[in-house]
């Protein structure tokens, strides 16, 4: 089902389509039109549920594009911990949450496109993404970092105008600071602020999870003048489960006849962990609102962001011969297994049942010590200036954003080598794999510490990614008539990313157990036995060298890109130079847009069209690793041909971005909108990097040349993957102050990044050879279409007490495709069912509210087998009593249904990964003046 209509034919559509539009009679005044959804969101003195669902859907209804708000009730009432747990109430978007950070939300899904095809923005200015879990740099924001204390309010763009910011495929989120002069105060004070005090109880965790928060604002020379500065403090503490699986493919023969060649996903090699995690944030916002006259305002703010985590696991690996070949070419007792999917796969096997079976399993225990420290500062400076009769505006804006990301591993196994007569039994068939061991011989116990005997791999590295990034904005605003403004405007940016990744030294590996392990043992989840507690202190005493050696604020860290491939003078562990790189990107982009309001048979109509024209350079530089084969690519090298060198390689491109949004409001109570508009969304700067390998093929001393020159790259040549999106939506709002609204979506997605195999071509640092690249390319396509529906239902029309229930709905259908090596497939992080429910009561100073969420299961990654996460539900839950006018008791409760994530394999239908998520309870002060 992919959209026949070309390029040309998408902006034909369009400027008809306005033309048409502009050409009715006009007659409609411009106070009577919606506007462009302000770049800050005002308190509006939000006092309760009610108030702040109605103000976010007064923001929805007067936009000019599809939009949803959050307003600061909302940010605060069930004390989310960040923006993308408030995120999930929202119509039409998930939240994504990963292994690494413990039920946090992290990035946002909007109809069907995952966190990499949105942007983000602060007060209208894109933000530097933040690197992923280890290290690598990505554009997609996360939400983890940003606490809703600093804020004022969150706008989430489902469609786009040509004045904003290039938004991503699937949209764009702007979060909002406060602007002090636009905050009504109670009783026409001068002063106002709020603290807020709680402290949380993670199940499965024996400490509190303090935070505090507070701002404190004045508006002052005859309101003239306003200030203020928020701030947050939190420690957030976590202890957790999860299961990891390593998929592989293998043969086996059933002793029925039965062979089955490449197809067993099993390598039921199994990560068992039980984590230890504190997450701190220390976070300021700050903000000036200059305001003169009626004229001319000055606004300038700046925000502090500090997100830490600091784990500390105790983890078993068991990795058993059924994946590292110990049952060789043994038939296999169809009893002994049991097969599921049409890979297959097998999602049990009891190895007591294989005759003669030997050294078939072997067993790890490692300790993991992680510390992980991101910073992001952003600041900027904006003005604003309009003539007497609001006719004309010009806005300036400049800002600068910086990131810094480190990351700091160390995870050393120790092996146990006698368990070969300890035999396992896994199912794997359930949500979460059962694992059992029988110890059948005198071979060594796995929960003596002395079975353990040596240091067979360790891993050993520290990295860190910065950001840098200055923007600077110009836009004009001017009435033509009285029915039609004209806005133009320019902006440059410019983004600085650098990657360096270290890697311990062979001289540095550990070399002892000795002190290892304390004296208790570790009842881990999922299995039925005991193995030794791992005492990472008393190893890192043994082997100094291993647990010392520190790079940070050393050589490659903290100086520009390293040059060499053996990295900066000062530096204490290796440069890793398959994954350091340096990124340097200016964007240009010009717009023009023309907001329209007039008459069409008698019905009020506004909207807006316009054309962004953006212009994108890259420069990179990366490693390089290369050497001479003689005869084919699967012999080793030539001695003395192996080099590692710095590539550099740059690119440069248009794009053109139109749209156009149409409300048409047949009465007063409705509004009908169509919007068009095409959006991209950029590669990662991980993919644009030109790390790569080169293997090059020479003849043999017969003159033969057996194979082709083989090459692994990034590639700096990637263009943004691109996509045309329709949108059709009604809104019917009440006299009681209640809504209807229905959406119908469309997006046609091109020029998807996926990797392939490209014969005869060139690649970076070699010149005019030609190799056989494997790279990433724009060389996919896909498609979502869906629709929403949601209401809010405040029961005013009811006889008190009862008018203080309310009810917000919403459910979004989904559907999306695309394909990856030719096989279909659909987008990961997009459910086909998503439900979310709210219900709420407020009255006499006493609210509460119970919200659930459900979506349906969805692909979460692409490997041999596609890994599916099941269906997931969560019921959070909030109660607040005013105890006097200005001190408010507040309890939450947050996944009280205690939902866990769960993931499958596709094909083989057994499960890969399991991840708990706690239920924490929180109780929690919250002042005002």
């Amino acid at each position: 089902m992919h959209s026949p209509i070309t390029l040309s034919a998408h902006v034909r559509l369009i400027l008809f389509g306005t033309l048409a539009l502009m050409g009715t009679s006009s007659t409609l005044r411009a106070a009577d039109i919606p506007g462009e959804v302000s770049d800050e969101l005002a308190e509006m003195t939000v006092t309760g549920i009610r108030t702040s669902v109605r103000a976010a859907q007064d923001i929805k209804r007067d936009a000019p594009s599809v939009v949803e708000a959050i307003t600061t009730e909302d940010l605060g009432k069930f004390t989310d911990t960040n923006i993308a747990d408030a995120l999930q109430r929202v119509p039409g978007i998930n939240i994504e949450r990963g292994s690494g950070t413990f039920d946090a939300g992290y990035g946002v899904t909007i109809r069907g496109l995952g966190p990499e095809f949105s942007s983000s923005t602060l007060n209208g200015r894109d933000l530097l993404g933040i690197p992923d879990f280890f290290g690598a740099g990505g554009r997609q924001f996360d939400f983890s970092t940003v606490p809703p204390e600093v804020l004022s309010g969150v706008t989430i763009y489902k469609t786009s105008t040509a004045s904003q910011v290039e938004p991503g495929l699937s949209g764009q989120v702007n979060m909002q600071t406060l602007r002090p002069l636009d905050y009504k105060t109670h009783d026409g004070k001068n002063y106002f602020g709020s603290v807020s005090a709680s402290d949380g109880y993670t199940t499965q965790s024996n400490r509190g999870s303090p935070r505090f928060g507070g701002t404190v604002g004045a508006k002052l020379f005859d309101d003239t003048l306003g200030v203020f500065v928020a701030g947050l403090y939190s420690n957030d503490w976590a202890n957790r489960s999860l299961l990891e699986h390593y998929a592989a493919r293998t043969s086996f023969t059933l002793d029925n006849g039965t062979t089955y060649n490449n197809a067993l996903a099993d390598l039921f090699g199994y990560d068992i962990w039980r984590t230890h995690e504190e997450r701190t944030k220390r976070s300021i916002a700050a903000g000036i609102q200059w305001k003169p006259s009626s004229n001319f305002e000055v606004n300038g703010d700046f925000e502090y962001n500090r997100s830490g985590i600091i784990r500390r696991d105790q983890a078993d690996y068991w990795v058993p011969a059924i994946g590292s070949g110990g049952f060789g070419s043994q038939v296999i007792p169809a009893s002994a297994v049991t097969l599921s999917g049409s890979a297959p796969g097998i999602v049990a096997w009891d190895a007591t049942k294989i005759p003669g079976l030997s050294g078939y399993s072997v067993n790890y225990l490692g300790a993991l010590d992680l510390n992980y420290i991101d910073t992001a500062y952003d600041g900027g400076l904006n003005t604003a200036w309009k003539s007497d009769d609001e006719k004309y505006k010009i806005i300036g804006d400049f800002a600068h954003s910086n990131t810094d990301y480190t990351l700091s591993w160390l995870h050393p196994y120790i092996d146990n080598g006698a368990t070969s007569t300890n035999l396992e039994t896994v199912n794997a068939s359930g949500r979460y794999p059962v694992i059992s061991l029988t110890n059948v011989g005198n071979g060594g116990d796995v929960s003596n510490p002395s079975s353990y005997l040596t240091d067979t791999y360790f891993e050993n590295y520290q990295k860190r990614n910065r950001g840098d990034r200055n923007t600077g904005r110009l836009d004009f605003e001017g009435a033509i008539n009285d029915a039609l403004t004209g806005k133009i405007g320019a902006s440059y940016s410019t983004t600085d990313t650098k990657f360096v990744s270290m890697a311990i030294k062979n001289s540095q590996a550990p070399t002892s157990v000795a002190n290892a392990f304390t004296s208790a043992v570790n009842h881990l989840p999922f299995v039925t036995f005991a193995t030794p507690q791992v005492n990472f202190a008393g190893f890192c005493a043994s082997n100094p060298q291993f647990c010392n050696e520190n790079n940070f604020g050393k050589g490659s860290m903290v100086g520009p890109f390293p040059t060499s491939s053996s990295g900066s003078p000062g530096d204490l562990i290796g440069l890793n130079t398959g994954e350091s790189y340096e990124v340097r990107e200016t964007n240009t982009a010009y717009y023009g847009q023309l907001d329209f309001h007039n008459h069409i048979f008698g019905m009020k109509s506004a909207g807006n069209a316009g054309l962004r024209a953006v212009r994108i350079t890259e420069n990179a530089q990366a490693f390089q690793g290369s050497c001479v084969k003689v005869g084919f690519d699967s012999n080793p090298c030539k001695d003395g041909t192996t080099a590692t060198t710095l590539v550099h390689d740059s690119s440069n491109y248009w794009e053109y971005l139109p749209s156009f949004n149409w409300t048409l409001m047949p009465r007063s109570d409705l509004n009908v909108r169509f919007a068009a508009g095409r959006t991209i969304t950029l590669p990662t700067y991980a993919q644009l990097a030109p790390i790569g390998r080169a293997d090059i093929v020479v003849p043999d001393a017969n003159g033969t040349r057996l194979g082709n020159n083989i090459a692994i790259t990034g590639n700096t040549q990637l263009k943004p993957t691109k996509a045309w999106n329709y949108d059709f939506t009604t809104e019917y709002y009440t006299s009681y102050g209640g809504s209807y609204v229905g959406s119908l979506f469309y997006k046609d997605v091109k020029d998807l990044i996926v990797t392939t195999t490209v014969r005869g071509v060139t690649v970076p640092g070699q010149g005019a050879t030609l190799f056989d690249s494997t790279q990433s390319l724009n060389s996919s396509t896909g498609f979502t279409y869906g629709a929403e529906l949601n209401t809010n239902q405040p029961f005013t029309f009811l006889a008190s007490p009862w008018d203080g229930f309310g009810v917000q709905a919403n459910y979004t259908y989904v559907v999306s495709r695309t394909h990856v090596s030719g096989e279909p497939t659909q987008f990961p992080g997009s459910s086909k069912n998503n439900v979310n429910v709210s219900t709420y009561y407020e009255k006499y100073g006493f609210s509460a509210r119970v919200a659930y969420s459900y979506r349906s299961q969805y692909l979460s990654a692409f490997n041999d087998g596609n890994q599916i996460t099941r269906a997931e539900s969560r019921v959070d839950a909030s109660i607040s009593e005013r105890i006097t006018p200005n001190l408010e008791v507040i309890v939450t409760g947050t996944n009280l249904t205690g939902s866990n994530r769960s993931v499958y394999d596709e094909l083989g239908h057994f499960v890969v990964s399991y991840y708990q998520q706690p239920i924490t309870y929180t109780i929690g002060l919250r002042g005002s003046f």
